[in-house]
């Protein structure tokens, strides 16, 4: 195929990025995008929503955001955009955010929260999804996101099509794998139910989440092995 302007990064002068905030660590982050997943004009700014936490300290992620003027690129940070956590002894992780035909900003998100198994002491953490409405109040010099209309569990894991914490603590006293801390995580069988996505069917309107999860017991669950997942070689 070759390499082309569609499938390669540009050069660019690394000394010339400038860090959103200086002050914290900020890594996942995403556009707000209409429902048709274009980037939002959102009275005349684009705003940027990231994953954020004092430098070195990643397990106290939160929400944050960033503006700018449209097609201006200038980026100014916004703060948290929520003041609370849902939930107390939690993290915020990724999702996604669109712009409502009301102009408000709809955030699907995860809310990660520390656990570990009474019986066998086994940590996880453990994943559920997190919805609001937020209002926005803008000018030609001001952009703030205000306070919630609503901010509320939207959904868990229910251990037949998706597993729960519970499940994945069971599967790694079932098949029992190694700590590998050099390898970047602590967790041994990794727990998932995370990152919602919005996408609207353009062919029908239909509404969806997209997510990263791992299977209950309904379709393909961990442990269970299916022929057609099997390959061989044949040595002549």
């Amino acid at each position: 195929m070759g390499y082309n302007s569609r499938n390669t990064f540009p050069v660019f002068d690394v000394n010339e990025v400038k860090s959103l905030d200086p002050t914290r660590d900020i890594w996942d982050n995403w556009l707000v995008t209409t429902e048709e997943g274009q980037v939002a004009n959102v009275q005349g700014y684009n705003v940027l929503v990231a994953l954020g936490a004092p430098i070195g300290e990643g397990s106290q992620a939160k929400l944050m955001y960033f503006y700018s003027k449209v097609d201006e690129n200038c980026w100014h940070q916004g703060g948290f955009v929520f003041a609370d956590r849902l939930i107390e002894d939690t993290q915020e992780w990724s999702g996604s955010t669109i712009l409502t035909s009301e102009g408000d900003l709809q955030f699907f998100y995860t809310i990660a929260s520390p656990y570990q198994d009474p019986e066998t002491g086994i940590y996880q953490t453990e994943a559920r999804f997190a919805t609001a409405k937020v209002p926005v109040y803008a000018n030609d010099n001001e952009f703030e996101l205000l306070e919630p209309k609503y901010h509320e569990l939207l959904i868990e894991p229910d251990g037949y099509f998706y597993q729960t914490v519970e499940m994945a603590v069971w599967m790694e006293q079932r098949f029992p794998t190694q700590h590998r801390r050099d390898l970047g995580s602590d967790q041994v069988n990794n727990f998932s139910f995370r990152d919602p996505h919005y996408f609207k069917d353009p062919a029908d309107g239909q509404e969806y989440l997209l997510f990263e999860a791992n299977t209950g017991e309904a379709i393909h669950a961990e442990g269970t092995v299916e022929d057609e997942y099997i390959g061989y070689l044949t040595i002549s």
